[in-house]
């Protein structure tokens, strides 16, 4: 078995380490506003299984934080993020925009049976026809859809996203 020798004179060599740019109020008050959003607290609630797709975004997350994003993403001339961050921000007033162009369907079906018998001495017919018709209300559901969600935006997350933001910025002020 061989044996190695270590001998220490108490010398240190520093490795130099990159130098880490000051993180700015924008990107803390974003960080911030994002960790302590809905979407954040369902994606943890549930072991990260949901609250990450566009949709939770749009619904849960901050649009502060996304504001700021987007405005970095301009600045930056980042212009797929920007796009991508413009339609999740906008998202609930698209939605309200596009509900009045979804149409009612309307649908009908008619079933038609006939059956003839003949003998020589007898002669027989019958039939029965059935028709059912309706209306299937996707227009309507469109509509009363994307209103209660901007009842629920504006009555629920609205002022949880807001004094997260505010909080965020308090505390970033703070640290500064």
């Amino acid at each position: 078995m061989a044996r190695s020798l270590e001998l220490n004179f108490g010398w240190r060599v520093a490795k130099p380490q990159a130098q880490k740019t000051p993180e700015t109020y924008a990107d803390c008050v974003k960080k911030d506003s994002n960790y302590f959003s809905l979407q954040n607290g369902l994606s943890a609630i549930t072991d990260s299984r949901l609250g990450n797709g566009a949709v939770a975004g749009a619904l849960l997350g901050n649009p502060i934080a996304g504001g700021i994003q987007l405005l970095q993403d301009v600045a930056s001339l980042n212009g797929r993020s920007a796009i991508t961050g413009g339609l999740q921000l906008g998202a609930g007033d698209i939605a309200s925009a596009l509900a009045k162009y979804v149409p009612n369907i309307a649908v009908n079906a008619v079933a038609m049976v006939e059956a003839a018998m003949q003998t020589p001495t007898m002669q027989a017919s019958g039939g029965f026809s059935a028709e059912i018709s309706g209306v299937l209300p996707l227009g309507t559901l469109a509509q009363v859809g994307t209103g209660a969600l901007s009842l629920f935006t504006r009555t629920v997350t609205l002022p949880i996203r807001s004094s997260v933001s505010l909080f965020s910025a308090a505390v970033c002020g703070i640290g500064r």
